[in-house]
């Protein structure tokens, strides 16, 4: 017979052994919630935070956007009230107030013969590095599209010419009158127009106009412009003469460049048309990372990180710091860089370069006036035709931090001389 004692101390040895296994069960349980919980709540907390750097990000945009406006109101204002004080008529006619309630504006929204000039000066151009914002931070800068080349120059539409009419017959005195085409008979409620045959179909697409397309031809000025401008950038291993080229069959409407000979098998069909973005030239033969970006840049470049430095930029400049496609023809002389100086200007003109360069840096030009007073009579013609004192474009990069979070913005925004503003084209940079 076993002895009592010994089962009651092997009962109580399986009741342990059963209240450690659960301590187990609900230790591990517990500790799995726990991690559970963190990632739930690490997930909604970054989600929170990915929103709120894109709201810092967009509203960093959206200041500067009314920084624009406001300093194009505040100029029409100045320049009323200088109209008024001298007792002239002001240049634009009527006060801003009646100009937009009545839409007196030129062809494109923008007023005539009222040059305001714009700089790297003015409030809505001030950069901003990890400035508090909020519940994060906000980086900000501005690049006024003005100040460089548009690429879009490069051709010029050509519209055909207009197909003479039909003179119309005149009649005789003794003719009798046309007899009149009989009306077709009401149709009923419902009642569906009878098909045409196929022979009424060909007769009346026969006797139908096709319109000619719009054809695209080259620019020969802008073409030399656009040529040195690539020269000026010294990257390693690219032929200015021949990505020129290729850029010009590109957007052209002929088929005599050396493009149109392989595109179709190797790569896209010639666009035959302007850019529409700026970003389309990486699929031009020829146009590399290095040229586009500028030796030893990235693709993307972060805003915060490169700022904060405050030291020189990382590599070289490439196209996309000279040429736009949404600006005007005319450049902005107190925000272009060197490059696009010296890609206007004839040869061996550094000299004058140096010396535009060194005025923008501490002022500004307020109109082509004081440009030639200023740099003097050698100002060849042909480059003060191509320069002007305003903007009518600029590019917004807007960089929003919560945390680890970080959202980057880009936008274009064009501003009209009666100051409404529309944004061209956004995106996200990371």
């Amino acid at each position: 017979m076993p002895d009592a004692t010994h089962t009651r101390r092997g009962e109580r040895g399986v009741i342990l052994i059963m209240v450690l296994f659960i301590v187990t069960l609900f230790t591990v349980l517990a500790l799995e919630f726990n991690y559970a919980t963190r990632v739930e709540h690490h997930i909604a907390s970054t989600c929170r935070d990915d929103l709120l750097a894109l709201g810092i990000a967009l509203a960093g945009v959206h200041e500067t956007v009314a920084l624009l406006r406001d300093d194009r109101l505040r100029e029409l204002e100045e320049k009323e009230r200088e109209d008024e004080e001298k007792g002239r008529p002001s240049e634009t006619g009527s006060s801003f107030i009646e100009q937009v309630t009545a839409g007196r504006r030129s062809p494109g929204g923008v007023l005539r013969d009222v040059p305001f000039p714009d700089h790297y000066g003015e409030e809505w151009a001030r950069e901003r590095v990890q400035e508090p914002f909020g519940d994060g931070s906000l980086t900000l800068k501005v690049v006024d599209e003005s100040g460089k080349f548009n690429v879009n120059t490069l051709v010029k539409e050509q519209r055909p010419m207009p197909r003479a009419a039909t003179p119309t017959p005149t009649p005789c005195e003794d003719c009798p009158p046309p007899e009149a085409t009989p009306k077709p008979p009401p149709r009923a409620w419902g009642q569906k127009d009878p098909d045409k045959t196929g022979e009424e179909a060909a007769e009346q697409a026969e006797g139908t106009p096709t319109p000619e397309p719009v054809r695209y031809v080259v620019d020969k000025n802008a073409e030399k412009d656009i040529m040195k401008l690539i020269k000026s950038l010294d990257v390693r291993s690219v032929d200015e003469e021949k990505v020129t080229a290729a850029i010009v069959d590109w957007m052209d409407s002929n088929d005599d460049g050396d493009w149109e000979d392989d595109a179709y098998d190797d790569g896209p069909p010639p666009k035959n048309a302007p850019l529409d973005v700026l970003s389309e030239l990486l699929m031009i033969k020829g146009v590399t990372g290095d040229l586009f970006f500028g030796p030893g840049r990235p693709e993307t470049v972060d805003l915060g990180a490169e700022m904060e430095r405050r030291g020189p930029r990382r590599g070289g400049t490439g196209l996309q710091d000279c040429l736009t496609v949404f600006s005007g023809s005319k450049v902005n002389v107190n925000t272009a860089p060197p490059e696009v100086l010296a890609a206007l200007l004839p040869e061996e003109n550094e000299s004058l370069v140096r010396d535009i360069v060194a005025h923008t840096r501490r002022d500004y030009f307020k109109d082509l006036a004081e440009f030639a007073e200023k740099m003097g009579e050698h100002v060849p013609a042909s480059f003060r035709a191509k320069i002007g004192v305003g903007s009518d474009c600029v590019q917004i990069i807007s960089r929003g931090q919560v945390n680890d979070s970080v959202a980057q913005l880009r936008a274009y925004v064009r501003r009209d001389d009666d100051a409404v503003t529309r944004v061209l084209f956004w995106g996200v940079d990371r």
